[in-house]
């Protein structure tokens, strides 16, 4: 019964560790500001593409638009969903054609503030160029628009509402509906999902003490105890060891290995469960990948 309770009140406290959304109102002022508690930092933005009002709202309709892939059934909101905390809720992934992915997808809450974009490719760590991948990827199929890039410009600039936001969000580009800015677009939207209003959030940093019930606040006891040790890896507030913002001097990148993949009694690793060292080619790096967060968990 004691291993139960303590179980028990671990399940409670990461399950109350929650997204909110933006809108483009039409207004003349076009800038985009952040909607963040005061203990929240604030996210690094790239120079080549600053947040503006426009660029999220085309951003928002962009992650939703069937006709960006290429069978026109699937979205970035398909495998990203809202009431799956912005991930997809299955072990493993398939995209338009169903061909199994090689991994579940991650959560995009907070992903401005995650600088690793894969579970274990360490040179993914520019977004706009991330999101090329399930665009564009042909091994394995996502959505399937490889080769379709001037089919997408040419919907995209037949659209009527699509050509204005374009033209809003991009003033300074001379060729505004391309490939590179309908990515930055999606980009400046995805870093919008931001997730810092959980119950959780306001019992330890809102000083709220009635936003947790007594076993939740028994899990974070155990949760943030040295016996348990969870918080190495899933530290407060971003419950992860992988995350920056505009603070900090250096990202902060870890990858572990759980043990989870060993397969045998000579501990081989599955070819799609090899983790770093598919990148590294060390072996102490076979195994290892970027902690997931446990938000909206």
């Amino acid at each position: 019964m004691k291993g139960s309770r303590i179980s028990f009140g671990l399940l409670v406290f990461i399950g109350i560790i929650s997204l909110g959304s933006q809108s483009f109102s039409g207004k003349t002022d076009n800038n985009y500001e952040w909607d963040l508690p005061v203990w929240a930092p604030i996210p690094k933005i790239p120079a080549d593409n600053p947040m503006l009002k426009s660029k999220v709202y085309l951003g928002r309709k962009l992650f939703y638009e069937k006709k960006l892939s290429g069978t026109g059934t699937m979205r970035c909101g398909s495998c990203h969903k809202p009431e799956k905390g912005f991930g997809d809720g299955s072990d493993i992934s398939s995209g338009i054609s169903r061909q199994r992915l090689l991994h579940n997808t991650p959560t995009l809450g907070n992903i401005a503030y995650i600088p690793i974009f894969t579970w274990s490719n360490p040179r993914s760590t520019n977004l706009e160029e991330h999101i090329l991948l399930p665009l564009f990827k042909e091994e394995p199929v996502e959505m399937g628009m490889a080769k379709k890039k001037q089919e997408i410009i040419k919907f995209l600039v037949r659209d009527g509402e699509y050509k204005d936001l374009f033209n809003q969000s991009f003033p300074d580009s001379k060729d505004k509906v391309t490939i590179k800015n309908m990515v930055k677009a999606l980009a400046a939207f995805v870093r919008t999902l931001i997730s810092f209003n959980s119950p959780y959030d306001n019992f330890r940093f809102n000083k709220k003490y009635d936003a947790l019930s007594e076993g939740a606040k028994r899990g974070e006891k155990l949760f943030f105890s040295e016996p348990f040790n969870c918080f190495q890896c899933h530290q407060a507030p971003f419950f992860t060891d992988n995350y920056t913002h505009q603070s900090l001097p250096f990202n902060e990148i870890a990858y572990h290995n759980t043990g989870l993949y060993n397969s045998g009694s000579n501990k081989k690793y599955e070819v799609r469960h090899a983790g770093l060292y598919q990148y590294t080619g060390r072996p102490n790096d076979f195994g290892k990948f970027r902690t997931p967060t446990l938000r909206n968990i």
